[in-house]
């Protein structure tokens, strides 16, 4: 597992300032939109980068999602924001949408790395 956190970070920009490496992701500014699969289908995040962080995130559309479990899913959003990444724990009795978000959120920082 920490070989995948590893290579994803990687993939997207985000070092680790423990291992003596810059914690500041290289993100390019812009709005980048990305999707991953919830529990009842795709969902939609757009991703806003300012300063080479995540200033905000929001869910575009989730059409197929129980909107219980999107709502205890969109947890998440704030802790990525206050972490800088999108590697964050699911959310428990929402695993499968708050995956949904966290892939979505991964696939549009993907395209803002530099």
């Amino acid at each position: 597992m920490k070989k995948d956190r590893s290579d994803l970070e990687k993939q997207l920009g985000i070092t680790d300032e423990k291992n003596g490496k810059d914690s500041k992701a290289n993100w390019k500014d812009g709005i980048y939109e990305g999707s991953g699969d919830g529990f009842g289908g795709k969902i939609q995040v757009e991703v806003t980068v300012k300063k080479n962080k995540i200033d905000q995130i929001k869910i575009l559309q989730a059409k197929g999602e129980d909107s219980a479990y999107l709502q205890k899913a969109e947890s998440i959003l704030e802790t990525m924001k206050e972490q800088q990444n999108p590697d964050v724990d699911t959310v428990s009795g929402a695993t499968f949408s708050s995956t949904g978000i966290k892939n979505a959120v991964q696939n549009a920082l993907e395209r803002a790395v530099q």
